[in-house]
């Protein structure tokens, strides 16, 4: 697998053997974006929890942005009974996450609670309105949300117009399973998706204007996922990214997701995330609330309920979407990494969190860090071109060996120097190399 770090420099030739160096960029491209949903972290602390990392309190955005994360998502209910993911506890969330370096993914439920596969009920503020009131208050409601996050300097970069929405959402107006799928439902749920989107770029000028995820849950379901997208694109819909949930005990095999992501980043030439996934560090349990996933065969073969099974696991989630072709692989996000139990608030979650029983931090949290942006030197020494960079990583894992490559122009056309397992190469005649170059290092992971 190729990392693509591009690392570029110009080298002017004066003569045979003096140069002088201008540094034109340092950059790292095809990098995939890690992200946390820590919706429940405002209701964490205020039940009291804590955080450690190598035995030291820290909070926990502290945590998680200095082991390179950098998306925060967020889950927005409409009128929750209690104030988590309201808007207010969810735009104050929000800008403590910027504050703290991240950039914010929002989620739209369009509830008053949970949407899933298994329930999207409409806010009760919208029960019993036409489809087209309904449509204008999918608008109004969205456009409103947006303005609030300007207003409040806390713009999203993402947002989700709808959360696991393979069945439809705002049932039953915008049903599309079962007995619902029909051309008109799907009408429905379209004109529904498409008041949201718009909603989120009106009012906005064109940079800021977040980018639309459509969000499924069907990692592993590829005639399922090319079924729902292949409906969206025969109605028109404008949207940006296609993002996947990817529970294996629910959604299949590893393989099943790499095959789904890559052919529908194909089929519809659009980016491809991973939004929500997980994966328990044990099977055991701490509290006395009912864990979802504590079964031997809710595992993958080669990923044990171990520390260091659930971070391989995230390594090669992180892997399958850093490889989709063609630079379609934005990012994936963890679910709810921090959702560790309280005395006031239990978790069916705690062995599928990225924090152990103690709430110190994981090997899948500490592992899975910022892709590392070598630095680049160039010497010359006597006929000969000396370069030294930094070892490069990339979702956790070291590169295996470097591949390095120079061309005449930015953008242009590249020439292979060489290939080497170690962090520097040497280039011989360096007379025929044109006046001026720019240099490219790219790390190989060892599972290409």
């Amino acid at each position: 697998m190729l990392l693509s770090y591009y690392i570029q420099r110009i080298l002017r030739l004066r003569t045979r053997f003096i140069v002088s160096l201008l540094i034109l960029s340092v950059s790292a491209t095809g990098q995939v974006r890690k992200g946390a949903d820590l919706s429940f972290v405002p209701r964490l602390e205020h039940e009291g929890a804590e955080f450690y990392i190598n035995g030291n309190n820290e909070n926990v955005l502290t945590i998680f942005q200095n082991q390179g994360w950098d998306v925060v998502r967020l889950r927005l209910w409409h009128t929750p009974a209690e104030p988590w993911h309201g808007l207010d506890s969810t735009v104050a969330f929000a800008k403590r996450a910027q504050d703290a370096g991240f950039e914010i993914l929002l989620d739209f439920h369009y509830s008053d609670s949970w949407a899933d596969p298994g329930q999207q009920t409409k806010p009760a503020a919208w029960e019993g309105i036409s489809f087209l009131a309904l449509v204008d208050s999918v608008y109004d409601y969205t456009n409103a949300v947006i303005l609030r996050f300007r207003d409040e300097d806390a713009l999203p970069k993402w947002v989700q117009i709808g959360n696991e929405i393979n069945p439809g959402m705002l049932w039953p107006d915008g049903r599309v399973n079962g007995s619902y799928n029909t051309p008109e439902q799907w009408n429905k749920l379209c004109t529904l998706l498409d008041a949201g989107a718009n909603a989120c770029s009106d009012s906005l000028p064109p940079d800021e204007q977040p980018e639309i995820m459509i969000h499924v849950a069907l990692g592993g379901n590829n005639s399922a996922s090319v079924y729902f997208f292949d409906w969206l694109a025969m109605w028109g819909l404008d949207y940006n990214i296609i993002a996947q949930s990817y529970y294996p005990w629910w959604h299949g095999t590893l393989e099943a997701l790499e095959f789904n992501l890559n052919d529908l980043a194909a089929r519809f030439f659009k980016e491809v995330w991973v939004v929500e996934t997980a994966y328990p560090f044990t099977l055991g349990w701490n509290d006395d609330t009912n864990n979802i996933v504590g079964l031997p065969e809710h595992l993958l073969p080669g990923y044990p309920d171990t520390p260091q099974g659930q971070a391989d696991f995230l390594a090669e989630v992180c892997r399958i979407v850093q490889n989709i072709p063609n630079g379609r692989g934005g990012g994936i996000c963890y679910w709810e990494p921090a959702w560790v139990p309280t005395a006031g608030f239990g978790s069916p979650w705690e062995n599928l969190a990225l924090f152990d029983f103690s709430s110190e931090a994981l090997p899948g949290l500490t592992q899975f860090a910022a892709d590392v942006v070598p630095e680049l030197t160039i010497n010359v020494e006597g006929d000969s071109l000396r370069l030294y960079w930094s070892a490069m990583t990339f979702c956790g894992s070291a590169a295996a060996s470097y591949r390095i490559y120079y061309s005449d122009e930015a953008g242009g056309a590249e020439a292979f120097l060489g290939e080497t397992s170690d962090t520097t190469l040497v280039v011989g005649e360096i007379a025929d190399l044109p006046e001026q170059a720019f240099y490219t290092v790219r790390g190989v992971a060892a599972t290409e």
